[in-house]
């Protein structure tokens, strides 16, 4: 097979396990995996914030954690937007550059700007999309129950023409400028 990266799962080697796996390959695997790991905390503390558990006053960036009635706010909850962002941008040009040539599924999707943006600068070949048709019905009944979607408020997407699910670091950045514009 050829190196790719599927939500949770992984190809890398016509043999199981890693040897003969180039270093790169390797370290993009894990850098997937940390991708991985830090959308899902966003899409866990947005869900956090919407119950109101998370509020801008739980902010403790020194202690590590914070109560909230009986709760424990990780920090992940915490950091700013910016530097959520920056830290999954980082992680995401190691895997785009580390010679995996397959991304699929969640949450690539959701970081297309710069999956392709990323591509294009740090490859050979131009990056191309491949998609497949599904059963819509048996689709968004898998997506519903297997994942959270995770959309940009109106007065964040892109030009406010409503949310843009494929752009999650673009509304990161509007909302953040807008908060510290207001600030």
């Amino acid at each position: 097979g050829f190196p790719s990266v599927h939500h949770k799962s992984f190809c890398i080697s016509s043999n199981r396990g890693i040897d003969g796996v180039s270093e790169n390959v390797v370290e993009g695997v894990r850098a997937h995996f940390e991708v991985l790991r830090w959308y899902q905390i966003a899409d866990e503390c947005c869900s956090l914030w919407s119950k109101g558990k998370v509020s801008s006053l739980d902010v403790d960036l020194n202690g590590g954690e914070k109560v909230d009635g009986s709760e424990h706010i990780q920090l992940p909850c915490l950091i700013p937007l910016d530097q959520w962002a920056q830290i999954l941008q980082q992680f995401l040009k190691m895997v785009v550059n580390s010679g995996i040539v397959g991304l699929f599924d969640t949450p690539y999707p959701y970081l297309a700007p710069e999956v392709l943006d990323s591509a294009d600068k740090g490859r050979i070949s131009k990056p191309f999309i491949a998609m497949t048709e599904r059963d819509p019905k048996s689709w968004a009944k898998s997506r519903s129950e297997n994942h959270g979607l995770m959309v940009c408020r109106e007065e964040f997407s892109y030009e406010k023409l409503g949310s843009s699910e494929f752009d999650v670091l673009g509304c990161i950045e509007r909302a953040y400028h807008a908060a510290t514009n207001n600030a």
